[in-house]
């Protein structure tokens, strides 16, 4: 009760605590990361390690979206006199192809024109072909009709809503 008051509290905008979660039950540790928008864990990087003082692991982080999604972030840090270290493990699945881009695709995929983007260097908007047309002109639609056949009124507009 402490907790959901605090968190819908106006005055209150974040609420950090630390558990140890072997000096508490199961289900203390299971309702605290219900109630909590983001859990970090942090483990040693193996068990045999623990005992000799290690200055290693690994850091899971799972942070709770409004929509109700689950983001996981996995780091693993090395302690050094003076700083930590993190290092980011990709959580991409294993696969056949790449999924990410390299800095050259990434620099080519900044530098295409897309066909309808407004171009602020260029005077005359671009269209998909290449083609220009002068800024401030009047449009004009030619209709053909496919053939004789074609009634002569199917031009006409039932709703009244475009100027014939």
């Amino acid at each position: 009760a402490l907790i959901n008051n605090l968190r819908s509290s106006e005055q209150v905008s974040c609420v950090f605590w630390s558990v140890h979660s072997d000096l508490h039950d199961l289900k203390v540790i299971a309702s605290l990361e219900y109630l909590s928008t983001m859990v970090a864990s942090i483990k040693p990087d193996s068990w045999s390690l623990v005992r000799q003082n290690c200055n290693r692991g690994n850091i899971e982080s799972r942070l709770k979206r409004r929509n109700g999604r689950v983001k996981v972030i996995n780091e693993e840090f090395y302690l050094d006199q003076s700083s930590i270290k993190f290092v980011t493990h990709d959580l991409l699945p294993k696969v056949q192809f790449n999924l990410k881009l390299s800095e050259k695709e990434r620099e080519d995929r900044e530098k295409v024109v897309l066909p309808f983007e407004h171009q602020e260097n260029v005077k005359a908007t671009q269209i998909y072909d290449g083609r220009r047309f002068p800024s401030g002109g009047k449009g004009e639609i030619h209709y053909i009709r496919d053939s004789d056949e074609e009634q002569l009124d199917s031009d006409e507009d039932p709703d009244d809503d475009l100027d014939i």
